[in-house]
């Protein structure tokens, strides 16, 4: 009985860490499809009440705060450089050039910069979602199939 008990619990912990194992591919995904909706925001808002810089950076810091973090001096003209080591160096790159161009042109400039970020975030968001669902999958069979294997051998 007591074997049954341990086998049952080793089953639900190498499930658990399976699941967990997917924690940062699903961190990733949210991160570009919030930085999408972000950009389609900002590009609407653009039209109509042409926001600071200083206003959107604090929304976005909101928003993901473990992205931007306390790098305020990108607001005083020093480059804003992303350091969330969840992410790859790809991703970083993509996310410190975006915060970079913001408020470098005038509204007509800026509209277009954000259009051309629009399709480079919304590719971000499509992949991370994808690699996530197949990784999150597959993580979790493998902690379930593990914890079966270890199941049998303690029964």
């Amino acid at each position: 009985m007591i074997r049954f008990i341990l086998g049952a619990i080793l089953l639900c912990v190498t499930t658990a860490l399976g699941y967990k194992f997917a924690d940062k591919y699903r961190y990733r995904a949210k991160v570009f499809g919030r930085l999408e909706n972000f950009n389609a925001q900002l590009v609407s808002r653009l039209g109509f009440n042409n926001p600071t810089v200083f206003e959107e950076v604090e929304k976005l810091k909101r928003d993901l705060p473990d992205v931007i973090g306390d790098q305020s001096g990108f607001l005083r003209g020093e480059r804003f450089a992303c350091l969330d080591k969840k992410l790859t160096e790809e991703q970083r790159q993509i996310i410190s050039s975006y915060i970079n161009c913001l408020g470098t042109s005038d509204v007509a400039g800026q509209k277009q910069i954000l259009a051309g970020y629009s399709d480079i975030l919304k590719r971000q968001a499509e992949e991370a979602s994808a690699y996530t669902k197949k990784i999150s999958s597959l993580s979790v069979r493998l902690g379930f199939s593990a914890g079966l294997i270890i199941f049998v051998i303690i029964i």
